[in-house]
């Protein structure tokens, strides 16, 4: 079978076809071990030819994991849809604003949820762990959105997701952002973290005790606390740095 594909350079630069990656994969298991090997090419009568390989060894996987990643900054790993970015150790992801359910269980409200509505929400999980900010507006973010911090229990001022109850998803991520979603709206909340958690006169319990109480139509955007970075400079801290 003959293939034809194009590479595209992100920049102006002459590209020459160096080596071919072979994988090798245990045929018939569940959980199939891999091999790969690593091979010189050579052009013949105009024509690449793929000669004898040697194994990959980790060393040099990674380094032709850096060499690829080199060639974009953060930006560039910001894709479309729902996933904002991808990376080999993170992933971030947008949760348009909607109306679910959520549960406290604290001393002030006792053991209480409600059908309420929320803010547009950006997660990421990673090498440092579990984050989420909140988005004003119905757009997509973009690197250079704004992000507000996450009016929710539970969560620092830095985003930082402390799991309580949550009983996280297995698996890649990136196959599963929803389970991700459900596993932290499927959590009580237990306990404000951090010095401010939304903008209200009462606090936070306040605020939430209002929500429950009487939930508006649409979540009340001036409530949000803007942390004063963007969407690239927390991918940036977080991990996105070395994506």
């Amino acid at each position: 079978m003959h293939a034809t594909f194009q590479v595209h350079a992100p920049r102006a630069a002459s590209y020459l076809l160096a080596e071919a990656v072979l994988i090798y994969r245990e045929h018939g298991a569940s959980q199939p071990h891999a091999y790969a090997s690593i091979h010189a090419v050579e052009v013949a009568d105009g024509r690449p030819v793929i000669l004898a390989g040697k194994p990959m060894t980790p060393r040099a996987a990674h380094r032709l994991a850096r060499d690829l990643n080199h060639q974009s900054g953060v930006g560039a790993s910001f894709l479309d849809g729902r996933t904002l970015y991808s990376g080999p150790n993170l992933l971030v992801w947008w949760q348009p604003a909607t109306t679910r359910h959520i549960a406290f269980k604290c001393t002030e409200f006792g053991e209480r949820g409600e059908v309420v509505p929320h803010p547009a929400l950006v997660f990421a999980v990673g090498p440092k762990g579990w984050h989420v900010w909140a988005v004003k507006g119905t757009k997509r973010p973009t690197r250079d959105t704004g992000l507000y911090r996450a009016p929710y229990f539970n969560v620092s001022d830095t985003g930082a997701i402390c799991q309580g109850s949550a009983v996280l998803p297995s698996g890649e991520a990136s196959s599963r952002i929803d389970a991700w979603v459900d596993a932290f709206f499927c959590s009580f909340f237990s306990h404000p973290n951090g010095a401010k958690t939304v903008r209200h006169p009462g606090g936070a319990y306040a605020f939430w005790q209002s929500m429950l109480d009487a939930p508006p139509a649409r979540f009340p955007g001036r409530s949000l606390l803007p942390t004063g970075v963007t969407l690239a400079d927390a991918i940036e801290k977080i991990g996105g740095g070395d994506a």
